[in-house]
């Protein structure tokens, strides 16, 4: 019988399927980011929302220590088109991969997988003598699509319904359009987080869910000196 991949499982209805972990941490991106670029619009508050609840190696110094996660539901000022499209991208993959997970490992093994290795990926980030604030889940994202990508590493998506990917091939084109795109803006900071995502995230799938590795051993073939392909006579 024909395996059916979760990520196609049931396409005609799209809201009902949403399970309620995915559209809590869709609102909450949501509200955190109309909040924050709503303060951030007034010169008062501007100062006092990034460095608050944005992640960096002062907030740390500083043992603000809620930061590793606040930083994941803040939104950069300003409001721009281009936030617009990130923030529907992000949705979008938070609804339809992370939807697969949760049908898989359950509802709160995903939400521990989500913030933990959005946080750790971020602190480890902010770490790093790199002057900057980082703001966004694009880190836990990319976490989430290494982990979808473990659990599917031989299907297929079609690139922009024409080019047929491995879901493993897509995954690398994408990280590395998106570290080429953050070295080009001065973003270094950011490339970085999302790499420290993926790295993290490959290894909590392959660790804690004892997930396939991307990169199987090829299984080495054992030759015996003692074999022989014909039976001796008795006697000889």
């Amino acid at each position: 019988m024909r395996d059916v991949n979760p990520f196609f499982q049931n396409s005609k209805s799209i809201l009902p399927q949403v399970p309620p972990v995915i559209r809590s941490l869709i609102w909450a991106l949501v509200i955190g980011g109309f909040l924050t670029l709503f303060f951030a619009s007034f010169q008062k508050t501007y100062y006092l929302v990034y460095p608050l609840l944005g992640l960096s190696k002062e907030g740390l110094t500083h043992f603000f220590l809620w930061q590793p996660f606040t930083f994941l539901f803040v939104a950069p000022a300003p409001l721009s088109f281009g936030l617009a499209i990130h923030y529907f991208i992000q949705i979008y993959l938070l609804r339809t991969f992370g939807t697969a997970i949760v049908q898989r490992v359950g509802s709160a093994p995903f939400l521990c997988f989500f913030l933990l290795v959005g946080a750790l990926a971020g602190t480890l980030a902010a770490l790093l003598p790199i002057k900057g604030i980082l703001l966004g889940s694009s880190c836990a994202v990319y976490a989430l699509l290494v982990a979808w990508t473990l659990y599917n590493p031989r299907s297929h998506i079609f690139l922009f319904l024409v080019i047929p990917l491995q879901t493993r091939h897509l995954l690398a084109i994408l990280l590395g359009l998106s570290l080429l795109l953050d070295c080009a803006s001065g973003a270094y900071l950011h490339g970085i987080a999302n790499l420290f995502g993926a790295l993290l995230g490959y290894l909590y799938a392959w660790i804690k869910w004892d997930l396939p590795s991307l990169f199987p051993k090829k299984s080495s073939k054992i030759i015996n000196a003692d074999f022989r392909p014909f039976k001796e006579k008795n006697g000889r």
